[in-house]
């Protein structure tokens, strides 16, 4: 708390200390500059990136790739059935270090469908659809074929998330930073019934 406002500090992952003690800024791009997209069209349906090339980037600019697919397709997962609308492709970085480049940690996280004013359409398609109420197995899919991974492998780790996430999320709220708090709660629903809807349709 800083006065009567609540503020959060996040450490950042793109700077480190040097020898002589300095901070060093760690070289990273963000997808839209990867891709030499200008960032005013970082959302699909203004023109940006899409999940496919999103994926087809993380495979050529980075060694092993196949282990920053998964975290990728982990990441598409998470926003989805959190609410984060706002996963456009300036939200997910490439990080360089050591002359190999890794998906750089996730920033900008944020249950945006909780507030009825923002938008209810998802930065970048799954399968076909931006809307998550209309997101079915096949659109999971279609999103393992645009990412080169198979359906059945996706369809796992959709599976494996929706199941964490609800506890996850119960697991926050018993702080003292988040108990009482009436977003918090709505922010938790949400999820629950975005977790349930999916392993519904995943087993049915």
């Amino acid at each position: 708390m800083a006065a009567d406002q609540r503020i959060l500090l996040v450490r950042r992952y793109d700077r480190c200390r040097a020898d002589d003690g300095a901070w060093r800024r760690l070289h990273q791009e963000d997808f839209c500059q990867a891709l030499a997209v200008p960032p005013d069209l970082k959302y699909q349906n203004e023109g940006g990136p899409d999940l496919q090339a999103c994926f087809s980037l993380l495979r050529r600019a980075t060694r092993p790739s196949a282990p920053e697919v998964i975290r990728l397709l982990d990441a598409v997962i998470f926003n989805a059935l959190i609410g984060n609308h706002d996963a456009h492709a300036k939200n997910f970085s490439i990080l360089y270090q050591q002359q190999r480049g890794i998906l750089a940690p996730l920033y900008d996280l944020l249950c945006t469908a909780v507030y009825p004013t923002l938008t209810d359409k998802m930065a970048m398609k799954v399968g076909s659809k931006y809307c998550f109420s209309e997101v079915q197995v096949r659109h999971w899919e279609q999103l393992a074929k645009a990412a080169g991974l198979s359906g059945a492998q996706t369809k796992k780790r959709v599976a494996g998330i929706a199941k964490q996430l609800p506890s996850c999320a119960h697991g926050l709220q018993t702080e003292a930073l988040y108990s009482d708090q009436p977003l918090v709660e709505r922010i938790i629903s949400l999820i629950e019934q975005r977790c349930a809807l999916t392993l519904k349709r995943l087993t049915t």
